[in-house]
């Protein structure tokens, strides 16, 4: 299995490097997760998380936001009641994205404290993991994502949503289609 994620230039996420036995595995547990957990919902974490990894993807990059997400509403989803080979790619997701974490936030201990108590459940995909994509794509620069990453990602955080209140009002109203135009190409944002 070979899986390694980098922040993207632009730090608005990672890029995935993957051989493909491990990306159609990734992705097969991912699908699998969200039909059999009832959280099949075209905007479920899990599903979303997938489309990073499919064999048609050429770009393999996937934003922080969804990837943080996805990985904790599927560890979440699965406990750990699964196959020994599903348990180690499960795994080893989570470690590059703890490690990419770090890299690009460049303060161990703040990533370590912020993803350890880290709970998502798939269900609050939708417009909550939305509003705060969003956000982070319309920060301007990679030093203000730094800045950002881990504070938006605790308020992803259903046991944060109290303590964080006033932090959680810039994400009001925020969704996708302040992105969109009347040009007939889709918004793609450069992470």
């Amino acid at each position: 299995m070979q899986l390694s994620l980098t922040p993207t230039a632009n730090g608005g996420g990672v890029t995935i490097k993957s051989d493909a036995q491990t990306a159609r595995k990734i992705e097969r547990l991912l699908v699998n997760t969200a039909l059999n957990s009832h959280n099949c919902h075209d905007d479920g974490l899990c599903m979303k998380l997938s489309n990073a990894f499919e064999q048609s993807n050429k770009s393999k990059t996937v934003d922080w936001i969804i990837l943080i997400a996805g990985v904790s509403a599927l560890r979440s989803s699965l406990g750990y009641c699964l196959s020994r080979e599903n348990h180690a790619l499960l795994c080893l997701l989570e470690h590059e994205v703890f490690e990419a974490a770090c890299a690009f936030v460049e303060d161990r201990e703040a990533v370590e404290e912020v993803f350890s108590h880290l709970k998502i459940s798939d269900y609050i995909g939708g417009s909550k993991v939305e509003s705060r994509a969003v956000y982070l794509y319309s920060l301007k620069t990679k030093e203000a994502r730094k800045a950002e990453l881990l504070d938006i990602i605790k308020s992803l955080n259903v046991m944060q949503e109290v303590f964080m209140k006033d932090y959680n009002k810039r994400f009001e109203g925020l969704n996708f289609s302040i992105f969109y135009t009347k040009k007939p190409e889709p918004f793609a944002f450069p992470l």
